[in-house]
């Protein structure tokens, strides 16, 4: 699930797939950022409520099987979260190439809301930051307009929603934590009432 601000929103749709835009909060690196399923996370509910419609990604599930993917554990520092430096250091011990590795991690500031980056090896060229470092769409990955208004804001509404989840769990992911239980409804409901949809998350 992807949700971002016009124009951007616009680019995407008329590309039909992500493009290399910057992105506004770049915690785990550069690239597009994603969440599991659509939910209004507070810190952003204004703006996303202000829009008439959203969007969901969808990619190829094989292609993203064979993709490398790792799991970020918490920064030394949680209040700034991963240094580059440290980052792409953490990566390459893994044996892995940061350029192509899908990245995922619990957001160093609203904890337990976790997250995804797509690098932009996988993201086609923007026209709105032409000059940001891109590369081919081999995920996959298209976009689909929803109404805003069919994203949940409340628990115990994503499973009514029938709006799809990323079953994260399930895909492989080197060093995914084995309690987030993204493949079910209860641990779904789990993760939103801890993290995005948690009622102290200010």
């Amino acid at each position: 699930m992807l949700s971002s601000y016009s124009p951007k929103v616009e680019e995407y749709v008329k590309a039909g797939t992500l493009t290399a835009i910057e992105a506004t909060s770049d915690t785990i690196g550069p690239g597009a950022y994603g969440a599991p399923f659509g939910a209004r996370f507070p810190a952003l509910r204004e703006q996303v409520e202000s829009r008439s419609e959203t969007i969901i990604v969808i990619g190829n599930k094989a292609k993203i099987l064979q993709a490398p993917k790792l799991y970020l554990p918490d920064p030394k520092n949680l209040h700034m979260g991963w240094e580059t430096k440290d980052r792409l250091e953490y990566i390459k011990k893994k044996g892995m190439d940061p350029k192509t590795t899908l990245l995922f991690n619990s957001h160093y500031h609203w904890r337990n809301a976790y997250q995804l980056v797509i690098p932009p090896h996988y993201l086609i060229k923007s026209d709105l930051y032409p000059k940001e470092e891109y590369g081919t769409n081999s995920l996959g990955l298209r976009v689909v307009q929803v109404p805003t208004q069919d994203i949940p804001k409340q628990l115990g509404q994503l499973e009514a929603s029938g709006l799809p989840a990323c079953e994260w769990d399930t895909l492989g992911v080197r060093d995914w934590p084995a309690d987030v239980k993204l493949s079910t409804a209860e641990g779904r409901e789990k993760v939103l009432r801890d993290g995005w949809l948690r009622s102290n998350i200010w």
